[in-house]
């Protein structure tokens, strides 16, 4: 797979594409995320 810039705002990344591209660092990202919504509630995902 070549390089894949997420540049087109109109293109919400699924989770498919992210790992695709992070590769091994998977858990790492679904801990950060864990962590995250568990200690602060107020946090809403967007893309932008």
């Amino acid at each position: 797979m070549g390089e894949i810039f997420l540049n087109d705002k109109s293109v919400f990344p699924d989770d498919e594409l992210v790992f695709s591209i992070i590769g091994d660092k998977e858990l790492l990202w679904k801990q950060a995320f864990t962590c995250l919504f568990g200690n602060h509630k107020d946090i809403t995902v967007q893309w932008k």
